[in-house]
C-alpha cells in the first residue's frame, strides 16, 4: 500500500524537488529584475505540491484538512505572483503596484475563509473521508465562494497570463516570437492538465498533477529569466529602446541571413523590410558592398566608416560597427551589425580641422599649415624635377590705415585682400597668411618669370581696386617679392623663403609697390 502511494506521488516529489531547485537559483540572482515575484510563485508552488503530497499520506480527517489548507496557501497565492511575473516578461511591470492591491483581496479572503470553515462551512460542506482504491481521501462540496469566486478568478488570471503572451508575440520581432510562443505554451501547460484532472483524464487515478505540471511551466520560465535574460533586456524593452535607437542595427544568424532590423534601418537602406527577414546580407546590403564585406570579414568585431544619401539625397557619414553574438562555447551564433551617423561628427572635426589650420580673421592658411603643405609641393618638385616659385607680398603702410580708419576697416582690408587673391589663384597654389600683414604663396608647376608676372597682376588689381569699408573707398597698396626655381634639387622651404623675403625686402627699399625678382647677384 505505502509503495504503492510512493509510486503515485513520485511525479510530485520530482517535482517538489525541480521546485526547491529552482528557489534557490532564484534566491542567487534574486536582485535580478522580476527575480521576486518568481520566487514568489516557486514558493507558492512549492507550498501546493509539498501540502498535496502530505495530504495524501495523512491518515486522518483532521490532519488531512490541515494539509489541505496548507495548499490553499500556494493555490491561492500563485494566480496573483504569476501574473505580476508574467508583467516583468512582457514589459508592463509598471503596472504591478497598481494591480497587486486589486488582486490580492481574493485569495487573501479566500484563505481566511478556508482557515475559519469549521465556524461557517462556506468552503467545504460536510467534509469526510472516503476510499477509492487505494487512497483515502477527503470527501466534501465545495460552496458557491469556491465555485463561483475563486476558481474563476484562478482561470481568468492565468487566462489574462495567456493573452500577455499571445500580445507581446504578435508585436514582437520575428527572432523574439518564438521565445514568447514558448512561454505562453508554458501557461498553457498546467492549465490543461487542470481541465484534465476536473474531467476525469489523468495518468494516476485521482492524483492532481497539476503542481507537477507548474514545475515544468516554472523551468521554462527560469531559461527564459538566467540564459536569455529576457528580464534584463528582454524584448519589449528592446522594443523601447531599439526600435527608437536613431542609429540603425540589422541582426544576422551565422549564415549571415537577416533576422531582425530597427526602423531606423528602413529610412536608409532600401531592402530592409519584413518580406526580405531570412534573406542573405549579399541581397540586403547588395547596393554597399562595403558593409557585405565587413560580414564576411576575418571573424572579428569590426568598425568602419562609409558615406550614403539619405531620403533627401543629402550626402551623410556613417560608422559600422560589427558585434559578434558568440554561445557559451565561443561560437559565432550571430552578428549584429550597428550604423551610426556620424555627420555632425565629421562636420565638427572639419571645423576644428579648419580652426587649426586656417587664419581666424581671413579665413586662408595659417601659417604652420602653408609651411606643411609648401614643404610636401617641394618634395613632389624635388621627386620629379618640377618648378616651384614662392610669391611674399606686405600691405604698404598698412599702420596708416589701421590710425585713419580703425583696426576694424584694417581688419577689412585684409580680409577683402585675401578673397581677392583667393579669386585669382588655381587650386593647386597654396595661399596662407604669413604674419600680420604679410601673405605668401607657393606655386606648383611654376618658373620664376611666370611667377613675377602673376605678381605683377595681383599688385596692379590690389592698386586699382579700393576697399570699400563703410562707404568709404580706403586705398591699399602692396609690395611683392617672388624667387623660384626651374628644376628644384637641393633647395629647402627656409632657403626658398630666405630668398623671396630679400626680395620683398628689396622692393620696399626701392619704394614700394613694385615687384622685385630674387637674384643671388643683388644680394653679394
Amino acid at each position: 500500500m505505502k509503495s504503492y502511494l510512493n509510486i503515485l506521488t513520485l511525479p510530485l516529489h520530482i517535482s517538489l524537488l525541480i521546485t526547491v531547485f529552482l528557489l534557490l537559483l532564484t534566491l542567487r540572482h534574486i536582485s535580478q529584475k522580476g527575480a521576486l515575484p518568481f520566487l514568489l510563485s516557486l514558493i507558492s508552488i512549492a507550498v501546493w505540491t509539498a501540502g498535496y503530497i502530505m495530504e495524501i499520506g495523512a491518515g486522518s480527517l483532521p490532519l488531512k484538512l490541515f494539509w489541505a489548507n496548507i495548499q490553499f496557501l500556494g493555490i491561492g497565492m500563485l494566480p496573483v505572483f504569476w501574473f505580476i511575473t508574467t508583467l516583468f516578461f512582457t514589459g508592463r511591470e509598471e503596472n504591478y503596484r497598481t494591480l497587486l492591491p486589486v488582486l490580492l483581496p481574493v485569495p487573501v479572503l479566500m484563505n481566511f475563509l478556508v482557515w475559519t470553515d469549521p465556524w461557517h462551512h462556506l468552503v467545504r460542506v460536510k467534509p469526510s473521508l472516503i476510499t477509492v482504491g487505494p487512497l483515502l481521501l477527503i470527501d466534501a462540496d465545495y460552496g458557491a465562494l469556491h465555485n463561483w469566486v475563486f476558481v474563476p478568478f484562478q482561470y481568468i488570471i492565468y487566462g489574462l497570463t495567456l493573452i500577455m503572451f499571445l500580445d507581446a508575440w504578435t508585436s514582437a520581432q520575428r527572432m523574439y516570437k518564438s521565445r514568447y510562443l514558448l512561454l505562453g505554451a508554458g501557461i498553457l501547460i498546467p492549465m490543461t492538465g487542470s481541465a484534465l484532472y476536473i474531467i476525469g483524464i489523468t495518468p494516476f487515478e485521482n492524483i492532481n498533477l497539476t503542481s507537477a505540471l507548474f514545475s515544468v511551466t516554472c523551468l521554462i520560465f527560469a531559461r527564459g529569466i538566467f540564459n536569455f535574460s529576457m528580464l534584463d533586456i528582454q524584448p519589449l524593452a528592446r522594443d523601447t529602446v531599439v526600435e527608437n535607437l536613431e542609429d540603425i542595427i540589422l541582426v544576422f544568424d551565422d549564415r549571415d541571413r537577416m533576422v531582425d532590423y530597427n526602423p531606423a534601418a528602413e529610412n536608409l537602406l532600401s531592402r530592409i523590410s519584413t518580406e526580405n527577414i531570412g534573406r542573405p546580407a549579399d541581397y540586403i546590403l547588395e547596393e554597399h558592398p562595403s558593409l557585405v564585406l565587413q560580414l564576411n570579414g576575418s571573424g572579428k568585431s569590426s568598425e568602419s566608416k562609409l558615406s550614403l544619401k539619405d531620403g533627401d539625397a543629402r550626402k551623410r557619414h556613417y560608422r559600422s560597427s560589427l558585434s559578434l553574438v558568440k554561445d557559451r562555447k565561443g561560437l559565432i551564433v550571430g552578428k549584429v551589425l550597428t550604423i551610426s551617423d556620424i555627420t555632425s561628427q565629421i562636420k565638427l572635426l572639419n571645423k576644428m580641422e579648419i580652426l587649426a589650420t586656417t587664419d581666424s580673421l581671413t579665413g586662408v592658411l595659417n601659417r604652420r599649415s602653408f609651411f606643411e603643405q609648401a614643404n610636401t609641393e617641394i618634395d613632389r618638385a624635388k621627386r620629379y624635377e618640377r618648378p616651384v616659385s614662392f610669391i611674399l607680398l606686405d600691405i604698404d603702410y598698412f599702420k596708416r590705415v589701421n590710425d585713419s580708419f580703425g583696426h576694424a576697416a584694417g581688419d577689412a582690408v585684409l580680409t577683402e585682400l585675401s578673397r581677392r587673391i583667393t579669386s585669382a589663384i588655381r587650386r593647386e597654389d597654396i595661399f596662407g597668411r604669413y604674419g600680420g600683414e604679410e601673405f605668401s604663396l607657393c606655386l606648383p608647376e611654376t618658373n620664376q618669370s611666370t611667377a613675377r608676372i602673376f605678381a605683377e597682376r595681383l599688385r596692379t588689381y590690389i592698386e586699382k581696386e579700393p576697399v570699400v569699408y563703410n562707404g568709404q573707398n580706403i586705398s591699399v597698396t602692396a609690395s611683392f617679392g617672388v624667387a623660384g626655381v626651374d628644376k628644384i634639387s637641393a633647395e629647402t622651404l627656409e632657403e626658398l623663403l630666405l630668398h623671396v623675403d630679400k626680395a620683398l625686402y628689396d622692393a620696399k627699399e626701392l619704394g614700394r609697390n613694385r615687384c622685385e625678382v630674387y637674384s643671388a647677384q643683388l644680394f653679394l
